[in-house]
């Protein structure tokens, strides 16, 4: 749970396996409130009188358990999912300060599901005297739960806008190493063909004995033209791939 061992929070190296946890992460801590509030709605709906009490406390009990399935995806992470324990330098230390502050976030995360399943197990039994329960449970969900929640999504939300950051400037250095490269290979094709052309001249005036040579400084003109060719089909494919 939240202390955990602190090797297992080191922060991951970044790509594309991070990128998908944190879109994970993001899609669950969001859920988590969706489903804490749907939760104490049904708890509260199998109390009206004519209602189908157990029907509300199956849903109440389904929620429960998402929302404890939730926690420990948050928490614990999920090596099957690709998900490392307590993800977010920044979601750790937003649950250190919580936790420092004696703030009750981090205690109504890890509780709210036990109590809410001890409630829906006494509203099972029929006890009338639930009811007090069922509001406290809203009032966590709504007051505590909540803003620590949104805190949580925020951060992770964050840590992706990151790490697409770095993405994009990592994606922009390679860019420019290869766009320097064809230029290389530019200038290389440009002396080429100069070198070629000087090599015609000098063939030209030797007359019948430079034409051997003239034959091949023509082919090394097509050389120098033909790299220049593949150099800008390179230039264009590039350009389309960094576009993408």
């Amino acid at each position: 749970m939240v202390v955990a061992n602190e090797e297992a929070r080191a922060d991951p190296v970044r790509g594309n396996a991070d990128r998908a946890a944190l879109g994970a992460l993001i899609n669950i801590a969001g859920r988590q409130r969706m489903l804490s509030h749907r939760a104490v709605m049904f708890l509260a709906l199998s109390q009206l009188p004519g209602g189908d009490a157990g029907k509300h406390l199956d849903q109440a009990s389904a929620a429960l358990a998402g929302f404890a399935g939730g926690v420990r995806l948050l928490l614990d992470g999920d090596a099957g999912e690709g998900i490392p324990p307590l993800f977010s330098a920044r979601v750790r230390e937003l649950l250190a300060a919580e936790a420092a502050g004696q703030g009750s976030g981090v205690q109504a995360l890890q509780s709210f599901g036990g109590r809410g399943q001890a409630c829906l197990d006494r509203l099972r039994a029929a006890d009338p005297a639930c009811g007090g329960e069922v509001r406290a449970l809203a009032d966590l969900a709504g007051t505590v739960l909540l803003p620590l929640l949104n805190a949580i999504v925020a951060a992770f939300e964050q840590d992706l806008a990151d790490a697409l950051q770095s993405e994009a400037a990592r994606v922009e250095d390679i860019r420019l190493v290869m766009a320097g490269a064809l230029d290389d290979i530019e200038l290389t094709a440009t002396r080429i063909r100069l070198i070629a052309f000087n090599a015609l001249i000098e063939a030209a005036r030797a007359g019948d004995a430079g034409r051997a040579f003239s034959v091949i400084a023509e082919e090394i003109k097509n050389l120098g033209t033909q790299t220049r060719a593949e150099s800008a089909k390179m230039q264009a494919a590039i350009a389309r791939l960094f576009a993408a």
